[in-house]
């Protein structure tokens, strides 16, 4: 792992991966980028090279804000998925600092194309980044933090929609930001609108009901002017979100100054109560807003359709990382004593994601071309399994060597025809280790 890391582990990585790629065909026009965090055990030491991997804590992905970390970074081809660039970095740096800094570092190792389109989440849509991204075509999500993405969803529900085969609904706008002109197109779904309002009510169950507590506890609360109580109750109501106030009062209590039953000469204080009764707002517009989201693209020449379709291909790359964090990877027990070889180590497993989405596509492609299929986990015949389910199918296979006269024989135990017909699309080296055993 050291030789690796001295060699350049994202240089090497790269190198080999774009070979891989052009011997199988793999189209790499088109890109998605995402980063996860790693977590790890243990205490590091910072080698003293400015560019030595730090294992910090940071924004844990893994929801483990309690182990230090570092951040690795994937690039894939959205055709099969296959990694074409990784890239390790300190475990504080968030995803924005990641994409800016490799933006020039990533579009030199591509050698992109005029038709190159690079795909990322919204991390990738902020000023600086997007500026250095002026002569590539990018795909991202406009984050709605922009007046002017605020602006256009509001503008997209006072008009007429279009609408897909899917039930997707969408609305495009030209436009210019940051100085680069776009195409954002507004999306909505009415599953979309499902999720939207399913969380809204859920949180808006939880605020009723901390609300309602609080207010109780005010209520119970006397005030000696007037101006206090209505200080407190403007404080608290500026608090709320998803519920409002049904009804405010402030009510006077007069208190006598002495003990024992009052006289009408007696002197008193005045005391002020704030009672509130609150309700619930209505979600229904809230919920719409919420379902709504942009997709922003320098691409001119890409349809609505296209938009929609190349934004679904993120998910190459989340696929990814859920083979690198795989219980059968370790990954969460991980612990080297140098980071120089947590970095070559991740590298090599990016390698094995490598060759095994080379291998998922190359079936796949074979399973198409001899319009054969399988059963999956359910028992639906499918045309496009996964490796790992391939790999389960061939589990139970045992491998029986019996001595003769005529010298040693080799039985498979096990080998059926599903099997078989799977052997026959890998061909090749796979095929004839089972026909020579």
């Amino acid at each position: 792992m050291d030789d690796v890391y001295a060699a350049g582990t994202n240089e090497l990585f790269s190198k080999m991966a774009y070979q891989a790629a052009q011997l199988e065909g793999v189209k790499t026009h088109v890109q998605t980028n995402d980063t996860t965090s790693i977590s790890l055990t243990g205490e590091y030491e910072f080698g003293e090279g400015g560019d030595t991997l730090k294992v910090l804590h940071g924004y844990s992905k893994d929801h483990r804000p309690d182990l230090k970390q570092v951040i690795h970074e994937l690039v894939v081809s959205c055709d099969g998925g296959v990694p074409l660039h990784c890239q390790s970095c300190d475990g504080n740096k968030s995803d924005s600092e990641i994409f800016r800094k490799h933006v020039s570092l990533l579009k030199k190792n591509f050698t992109m194309q005029s038709d190159s389109l690079w795909i990322a989440d919204s991390k990738l849509y902020n000023e600086e980044t997007i500026r250095s991204l002026e002569q590539t075509r990018f795909l991202t999500r406009i984050p709605e933090t922009y007046t002017l993405a605020k602006e256009t969803i509001d503008t997209a529900f006072d008009k007429e929609w279009s609408q897909n085969e899917k039930g997707l609904n969408f609305q495009r706008f030209e436009l210019e930001h940051f100085g680069i002109p776009q195409s954002w197109l507004v999306v909505w779904s009415e599953e979309g609108y499902q999720r939207a309002e399913k969380t809204l009510l859920k949180k808006q169950t939880k605020e009723f009901n901390a609300v309602s507590q609080e207010c109780f506890h005010l209520q119970a609360q006397r005030f000696f002017c007037l101006k206090d109580a209505e200080k407190a109750l403007g404080k608290a109501m500026k608090k709320w979100n998803l519920v409002q106030a049904q009804s405010t009062e402030i009510k006077e209590h007069k208190k006598h100054t002495k003990k024992g039953r009052p006289h009408p000469q007696d002197t008193f204080t005045m005391e002020y109560q704030v009672i509130i009764q609150i309700e619930r707002k209505d979600l229904n517009k809230r919920s719409q807003r919420k379902a709504a989201f942009i997709l922003g693209t320098s691409a001119k020449d890409l349809s609505d359709e296209d938009i929609i379709a190349n934004y679904k291909k993120q998910g190459h790359v989340e696929r990814g990382f859920r083979f690198l964090k795989d219980p059968y990877f370790f990954a969460s027990s991980l612990y080297l004593k140098k980071p120089e070889r947590i970095q070559s180590l991740l590298m090599i497993m990016t390698l094995s994601l490598l060759v095994y989405t080379i291998a998922q596509r190359r079936l796949r492609q074979a399973m198409e071309q001899a319009h054969h299929s399988i059963a999956n986990q359910a028992g639906v015949s499918i045309q496009r399994p996964t490796m790992r389910w391939v790999f389960q199918i061939f589990w139970g296979i045992n491998v029986i060597k019996v001595r003769t006269q005529k010298g040693v024989q080799t039985i498979l135990q096990g080998l059926q025809d599903i099997h078989r017909d799977l052997l026959h699309l890998f061909s090749g080296h796979a095929l004839s280790l089972y026909e020579t055993t």
